[in-house]
């Protein structure tokens, strides 16, 4: 069974609480709530952390507002972390991306 949990608007303390219920890496958890952080993917023993800008507003032709977005993927649960609606998280949660991630998380071989 899968769990999805979109934090769109979210205290501190209490997503801190969950995160830690998760088993999120203390690091990956302070790299979430920084105001600006550059994008990154960290793969960590039991998950993935991802951190990028997503799309917020668009402005005009070629002007674009952004947010900071935050993925914590486990072997059976996503929670994605934003401020607001974000257009990406709502079509990815639509879908069944899950199955794109049967495998098991690992490094890859050296």
């Amino acid at each position: 069974m899968w769990i999805d949990i979109d934090l769109r608007s979210f205290s501190q303390a209490k997503t801190e609480q969950l995160l830690k219920r998760f088993g999120c890496h203390p690091l990956a958890i302070i790299d979430t709530f920084r105001p600006r952080h550059p994008p990154k993917i960290e793969l960590f023993d039991e998950q993935v952390f991802m951190l990028y800008r997503g799309i917020e507003n668009c402005l005009g032709e070629l002007k674009f507002d952004h947010m900071q977005l935050a993925m914590f993927v486990g072997k059976n649960y996503l929670i994605t972390l934003h401020n607001g609606p974000s257009q990406g998280i709502e079509n990815l949660l639509q879908q069944h991306f899950h199955k794109y991630l049967q495998q098991p998380l690992s490094w890859p071989a050296e």
